[in-house]
């Protein structure tokens, strides 16, 4: 913007949409819409998946408040700034010399670190394709609700309140199309509480996939892997980048996954895609 700023002004007409006939009611109620596919679907898990996620954000702001008061110079401008480290204009080391109060210890720059991204994965959790399909058992409200996973873990972990009780209570009231079985709870509890990233699942990846290649070491978006072996076994290192972490795992025998757990699906989806691709060479 500040290379190409604006030259024309517009007014926005509140509460309205261009995929909704009725406001904005298709991102809180069963007002109709939706991608026409299940037309005898009902939407009525809209709203308390709203109510929920808004019952969180409370909190998370409530805490933000107060944690971050002894953490950054101004918390405010400290979030609001932060969409910089995001988008690649900062490094984060960087940004927390300049936001953070002098003297702070690791550990809490570890925690201001842990505040901007519980903020960062709160507001994650409202992207709009969770309440613009059909079900609540659909991938995009999941991947809200796993957004939202995260947000109470780093709640929690900063010292804030642990709120998942009374978060679960309004999610149980969503209703699946899909199963009769599959309320707000049952999807929490079973397909989004196990997407939560362990040390030991994570070792799946360079236990089985970089010996093939002599890679020891892989990353993705928010993490970094190195396996170590020495006399007294593997060892795994994790580093999380968006918070400053660090973490170390041994890791000895077969590998281990949660129920539900994401993690056996890739890895198995890739060890699939390895087979085919072995099979194609030597045909």
């Amino acid at each position: 913007l500040a290379d190409h700023p604006a030259t024309d002004e517009a007014r926005i007409h509140e509460n309205t949409s261009w995929s909704c006939a009725h406001g904005v009611e298709r991102w809180k109620t069963h007002c109709g819409c939706s991608d026409g596919g299940h037309p005898d679907w009902i939407q009525d898990w809209r709203r308390p998946l709203r109510r929920c996620l808004n019952y969180l954000k409370y909190y998370v702001d409530e805490h933000y408040s107060k944690k971050g008061s002894g953490l950054f110079r101004d918390s405010g401008a400290a979030l609001r700034e932060y969409g910089l480290v995001l988008a690649g204009g900062e490094g984060l080391t960087g940004f927390l010399d300049r936001h953070c109060l002098p003297g702070l210890d690791s550990a809490q720059r570890i925690d201001a670190c842990r505040l901007l991204l519980m903020q960062r994965m709160a507001l994650a959790s409202f992207s709009s394709c969770a309440w613009f399909f059909d079900d609540i058992a659909r991938i995009e409200p999941l991947n809200g609700l796993t957004s939202a996973r995260r947000a109470l873990d780093l709640l929690i972990a900063t010292g804030g309140p642990d709120v998942e009780a009374g978060f679960v209570r309004v999610l149980a009231e969503a209703q699946s199309n899909m199963r009769d079985d599959w309320d707000g709870a049952a999807l929490w509890e079973k397909l989004v509480t196990p997407r939560r990233p362990s040390a030991r699942e994570l070792a799946a990846y360079p236990r089985r996939f970089g010996a093939a290649t002599d890679l020891t070491a892989m990353a993705w978006p928010g993490v970094r892997l190195e396996l170590v072996s020495d006399a007294r076994g593997a060892m795994l290192s994790c580093f999380w980048t968006q918070t400053l972490e660090e973490e170390t795992t041994p890791v000895s025998g077969p590998e281990e996954f949660s129920p539900h757990s994401r993690h056996k699906a890739e890895v198995a989806f890739r060890v699939g895609v390895e087979h085919e691709r072995e099979l194609l060479r030597r045909s």
